[in-house]
């Protein structure tokens, strides 16, 4: 059984009066109570047969609170309740719509529905009556069904969402779907026509002779084959009309293939509207010079420097062919950029805009342009809400709007819905190149990890433990009086007073006597490594930290370079030569988040990394100033843990963080949670 009917009827003595809807003769009849005797009834009800003259429920739950009350109810001398001894309840199965045909229509896939058990002639009627919003409809064969118990309009809604369209836009039974949706079509429906469809797909998306290389031979000699590859693949998303991601691990070149791109678009004279490049300030000057070496003719203006210097080359925007800006300028000169339309835009490390309610994200979605594309190693840094945002400014609605992505994708992924997760794949497969230097570079010398772990000294072990008994109790506290989930300013607070202990008490105890037993550490690891003539780069995210060692590196005579936010822009590059070019400097202390993208230097082989944060991915961007195209030596990765503290802790969340990229890049990956506040509070030995 998959309806439950019920008849009611009310009894007055032996005279029985069947319910009927809409009743209007209630003589010699207590209608206000009956009125009450039906009132907790309707709430079980479905819908109200008028055919029968019954009510029916549909839905398994609403059986079973009907099944329960019926039982409390016969021991009450106001209802008399009869059931059927052998009533099972099996859920109604409604009919579903299926794909009766597809074919590739120019920019469209045209796609032809069909409804198991009706002819064509019905299911437009019945589409025409879900469109008005009408609740029965009649077939015909004069059959009046209801929309609701018979037709799975729930399912059909969902598929033709997630192909970027809707019920209201079939028209005589075929919908037009934008052909960017056609590898998600293949992959998740059933087709007839599968493999003519496939290899149409291969064509447009895999074939490369639909684009052609048309670089000049001073660059193509210079470009290794898998960045032809990713210069032509950047090419057919333009032929597309698409937008998308290079996604290529840190070191192999995305900004040079970038640039091949822009020399066939001017070379060839494409267009005459200009190009804008948009990237963190500290890269600025490194497109500069990458432009002037690998494509000197084309014409380029830097945004750099005050407003006089900035708006003359706004203002004549069409004397350039790239200009290239900053997030930080963008923001500040959006009004300029209002009247301007670009040829192409490109985010640099676009994982600048993952939060889209910043307005770094905002700017940058408000830019003109004909085509847009997006470069960035790590395009999920914490959870899939970060390449949405990406999304959202490549192909504005390809990735729903964020509620729906965060109600459809990430949280069925997060509770590990593989079938949902090979949607999002199939989706945006071919918007993403993303390859490793472990593929595409055989010839790169291997990397190397170590973790070196000290033991806290006697003052250090004192401060730390103080310090931590102090952080438990105003956690508790905030557990206790529920505001826990409110104070994320005050965890992270308390999580860094802890690691800078563990990097150097001084960090937060002037009159400290000791740098602390990891400090000692380091700088005998940076002593025994000149020894064996190795060039060091030294990661921390505390720029005082990094004072402490420059001043102790002082002391040893020890030739090193500093690099900061402080530091300016124009200056990096003259300390990447200086470092790259002079034996004698050692050492390369550097700020993780200044120093973290945009260099190149390939003449160190050793990578420290003096403390340790959850978001593994900013680590690895900055090994890879090193372990990238150019490396000609072993490189070797050192980092500083000191036992038994946090930081143990963090290297393990470290690793859960790192499955979330790839859920998304690796078929056979696990599925984990973004960071959550009951995750940080484990690094504690807390719980929620």
């Amino acid at each position: 059984m998959n309806v439950l009917a019920v008849k009611l009827s009310f009894f007055y003595g032996e005279k029985e009066f069947p319910y009927k809807e809409n009743e209007d003769n209630y003589f010699k009849r207590g209608r206000f109570l009956e009125q009450k005797l039906l009132e907790p009834l309707l709430s079980f009800f479905n819908f109200y047969n008028v055919e029968f003259n019954v009510f029916e429920i549909v839905d398994q739950q609403k059986y079973y609170e009907f099944i329960e009350w019926s039982k409390k109810m016969n021991r009450n001398d106001l209802y008399d309740i009869k059931i059927s001894e052998d009533l099972v309840f099996k859920p109604k199965v409604r009919k579903e719509f299926h794909i009766n045909s597809s074919s590739f229509d120019n920019d469209f896939l045209k796609i032809e529905w069909s409804l198991e058990g009706f002819s064509k002639e019905d299911m437009l009627k019945i589409l025409s009556a879900y469109k008005q919003k009408l609740k029965y409809v009649t077939l015909s064969n004069n059959k009046v069904i209801n929309l609701e118990l018979e037709i799975d309009f729930d399912n059909l809604k969902e598929e033709l969402s997630l192909l970027n369209t809707s019920i209201e836009n079939i028209n005589d039974g075929f919908v037009n779907v934008n052909k960017l949706n056609s590898n998600y079509f293949l992959q998740n429906f059933k087709l007839q026509n599968k493999d003519e469809l496939q290899s149409y797909f291969n064509k447009l998306y895999g074939d490369e002779s639909v684009v052609k290389n048309e670089l000049p031979e001073s660059l193509n000699k210079i470009l290794k084959s898998y960045q032809k590859t990713g210069y032509l693949w950047l090419k057919k998303l333009l032929h597309l009309n698409a937008g998308g991601i290079l996604a290529d691990e840190m070191g192999l070149g995305k900004t040079l293939q970038t640039i091949s791109l822009l020399l066939d678009v001017y070379f060839n004279k494409r267009t005459n509207q200009p190009s804008l490049v948009i990237c963190p300030s500290s890269l600025v000057y490194n497109w500069k010079k990458e432009l002037d070496q690998f494509a000197p003719f084309l014409k380029v203006g830097v945004i750099d420097g005050s407003q006089q210097e900035r708006f003359p080359i706004l203002d004549n925007y069409q004397n350039y062919d790239v200009i290239v800006t900053s997030y930080h300028l963008l923001n500040k000169d959006i009004e300029k950029y209002k009247n301007i339309n670009f040829y192409l835009q490109i985010l640099d490390e676009a994982q600048k805009i993952k939060n889209h309610y910043t307005q770094f994200s905002k700017d940058a979605k408000a830019i003109n342009s004909n085509y847009k594309i997006a470069l960035t190693g790590t395009p999920i840094e914490n959870n899939l809400l970060e390449l949405w945002s990406i999304f959202d400014y490549l192909m504005p609605g390809f990735l729903y709007d964020y509620k729906t992505f965060k109600t459809f994708f990430q949280e069925k992924i997060v509770a590990k819905d593989d079938i949902t997760l090979k949607k999002l794949k199939t989706k945006i497969d071919p918007f993403i190149l993303r390859r490793t230097k472990q593929e595409v570079l055989k010839e790169l010398p291997s990397k190397t990890y170590k973790v070196l772990t000290s033991e806290f000294n006697d003052e250090q072990k004192q401060m730390y433990l103080t310090e931590l008994n102090k952080s438990k109790l105003m956690i508790k506290k905030s557990i206790s009086d529920n505001s826990i989930n409110k104070q994320g300013v005050l965890i992270f607070s308390i999580l860094t007073r802890l690691r800078q202990i563990c990097c150097s008490p001084k960090l937060i105890y002037e009159n400290s006597t000791t740098n602390g037993s990891k400090f000692a550490l380091c700088i005998e690891l940076i002593k025994d490594l000149i020894k064996n003539d190795d060039k060091i780069l030294l990661f921390s995210q505390f720029t005082s930290m990094i004072d402490l060692i420059a001043a102790e590196l002082r002391k040893l005579k020890i030739n090193f370079l500093v690099l900061t936010g402080e530091t300016n822009k124009k200056d990096r590059i003259d300390l990447v030569n200086e470092f790259n070019n002079k034996k004698h400097i050692k050492v390369f202390l550097i700020s993780l988040k200044a120093g973290g993208t945009g260099l190149t230097l390939t003449s160190a082989n050793a990578v420290i990394h003096y403390d340790p944060w959850w978001n593994l991915s900013l680590e690895n961007q900055a090994t890879d100033r090193a372990h990238r195209i150019g490396q000609e030596r072993n490189v070797f990765i050192y980092k500083l843990i000191a036992k038994g503290s946090i930081e143990e802790k963090i290297i393990s969340l470290q690793e859960s963080k790192k499955e979330i990229i790839e859920q998304i890049f690796d078929e056979n990956s696990s599925n984990k949670n973004s960071l959550s506040m009951n995750e940080i509070l484990k690094v504690f030995d807390m719980d929620e």
